[in-house]
């Protein structure tokens, strides 16, 4: 299908290049302080039908300007728009084939906002923008071919599903979550994960970006965790270097950084639970920054079993660590 192909071309071109955002999409309006709106740029191909079931939010009456020049709608519920694809302005048409409209979704205090791409052969989600320091629930069913997402202003959010897919890039101005379980989960095109969450707390860091199989850096900025880390990284398989996290308060590191073949640099903080990076790339002087950063324990196990810099490792740098009571496999 023609859509099928011309995401494959846009795919490969990011893999080469890089994300760049593409020269013939339409500009993303700014959203101002003070204002609660999603903006989405999407694109719509010319066998579209009614998109009866596109956005779901929970926060009773919401409106949207569906950007074809109809008046806008004032909306409970589930919302959805029918578009004549002959009477979108052909200076939006794109060599892919899609005409482009930039839909707004406004509403006084947004708590939860679903985008749906139930029709995803007709139309294309391709750009999302958001402000909204109400919102706690935000779910993207639209990945297949959204590829930017970006949060203004405080994100404080508890739960955010972006539905893996075709994201390239995420981007929070100021993120202030409880929690970040799953929030990267099979996000398979993203190859940084950079939050400046200084300073902040949360309650779940679990399955943060598990499988997800292109992601090279991970920067949180010194965030607190103070509940589980299980499987935060799991099957991050091109993962190399991980820092700013403080886990003294966490309440499991279990299987954190299981299958990270290619992990270099571990830079995380307090540990005081039993750890494995078997099976990583870790070299001895990192090693030996992973020891300087354990707690004092009683019990506890580091498992740096198949490591590249374990076998070098001298008794006093090994003794950094025993000497807190941690004993060592591998």
């Amino acid at each position: 299908m023609k859509n099928d192909l011309a995401l494959h071309k846009v795919l490969i071109n990011k893999r080469v290049q890089g994300w760049v955002r593409p020269a013939d999409w339409l500009p993303m309006p700014d959203i101002p302080a003070g204002e609660q709106k999603a903006i989405l740029l999407v694109g719509i191909y010319s066998d579209v039908p009614d998109m009866t079931q596109m956005f779901t939010a929970y926060s009773g009456t919401y409106t949207v300007d569906w950007g074809d020049g109809s008046p806008p709608e004032n909306i409970i519920g589930t919302s959805g728009h029918a578009y004549d694809y002959a009477a979108l302005p052909e200076a939006t048409l794109t060599p892919d084939g899609y005409k482009q409209v930039i839909i707004t979704i406004s509403c006084p205090s947004f708590t939860s906002l679903t985008i749906s791409n139930n029709f995803k052969s007709h139309f294309a989600i391709l750009d999302i923008s958001v402000r909204a320091p109400s919102m706690n629930d935000l779910s993207i069913q639209a990945s297949y071919y959204a590829q930017r997402l970006r949060f203004f202003g405080p994100a404080n959010l508890t739960s955010l599903n972006l539905n893996g897919g075709a994201f390239e890039t995420v981007y929070f101005e100021d993120p202030n979550p409880t929690k970040t379980e799953r929030w990267f989960r099979n996000c398979y095109r993203i190859t940084d994960i950079d939050l400046n969450m200084a300073g902040k707390t949360i309650t779940s860091l679990e399955r943060i970006a598990e499988y997800n199989y292109a992601v090279k850096s991970v920067n949180l900025h010194g965030v607190k965790v103070s509940g589980t880390s299980v499987a935060a990284f799991y099957n991050c398989s091109s993962l190399e270097e991980v820092s700013g996290i403080d886990v003294e308060n966490a309440t499991s590191l279990s299987s954190m950084f299981a299958y990270c073949y290619k992990l270099r640099r571990v830079n995380i903080t307090g540990i005081a639970l039993n750890i494995s990076f078997a099976d990583c790339l870790i070299h001895r002087d990192e090693l030996v920054e992973i020891f300087n950063n354990l707690k004092t324990v009683s019990g506890q196990t580091i498992t740096i079993t198949n490591n590249p810099g374990a076998a070098s490792l001298t008794a006093a740098e090994r003794a950094i660590a025993t000497d807190k009571g941690w004993t060592i496999t591998g």
